[in-house]
């Protein structure tokens, strides 16, 4: 799982490292802790538009959805996507190798249980540098009023290595990717390659 993201970089070191830019009028705010159940706008490129940085709402909405009381229902259920069934579930089949993304991070947060004792950490890379999570979006046009409201979804695998210690009650992590490898994963590249053996990149921890 990952409901909690930190993006505490500036708009320019998003940009520079990115080489892209944000697109002009978004309004992108640095904050040291996302909720995703705040459902906020944060930074992704997508496999159509590289050199742009957009501002997506978190909690996938589904092309599919007809009510504006359905696209509120859902998105509190597609926060995440496990990539080991995205291909069974509804809301994300028809979106891999389809509509890819990646989300700009520079960390994320975990509980680690200890008995009854529940200890947040923030996980990062070395140097607190940016790096990419694995994403599925999707456009979802309001039947109302038609409003377009694009969303995306992290995607998810078993912990391993640190991530085990460090989300010993789920067992889930994000799919952590460098800046080459979510170039891949935007271009379709051996994405099913790239979701079987994706590893994490040098990890480091710290308790909050």
């Amino acid at each position: 799982m990952c409901y909690n993201i930190s993006i505490n970089s500036s708009k320019r070191t998003i940009e520079d490292i990115f080489k892209s830019k944000f697109e002009e009028g978004e309004k992108f705010f640095k904050k040291k802790l996302i909720s995703g159940f705040t459902y906020p706008k944060i930074p992704v490129i997508t496999h159509d538009r590289p050199n742009n940085i957009q501002l997506f709402n978190w909690g996938l909405i589904p092309s599919w959805i007809k009510s504006y009381e359905g696209a509120l229902n859902i998105r509190n259920k597609t926060l995440n996507a496990k990539s080991e069934t995205i291909k069974d579930r509804p809301s994300f089949k028809n979106l891999i190798g389809r509509r890819h993304c990646i989300v700009i991070v520079d960390g994320f947060y975990e509980w680690r249980h200890e008995d009854k004792e529940k200890i947040k950490h923030l996980i990062h890379i070395q140097n607190n540098e940016l790096f990419v999570l694995a994403g599925l979006w999707d456009r979802w046009l309001g039947r109302g009023d038609g409003k377009i409201i694009n969303t995306v979804t992290i995607l998810t695998k078993g912990a391993s290595g640190i991530m085990k210690y460090l989300h010993n009650s789920k067992l889930r992590q994000p799919i952590i990717m460098d800046y080459q490898t979510g170039f891949k994963w935007n271009h379709f590249d051996n994405y099913k390659e790239i979701l079987n053996n994706a590893k994490n990149i040098n990890l480091k921890y710290y308790p909050i």
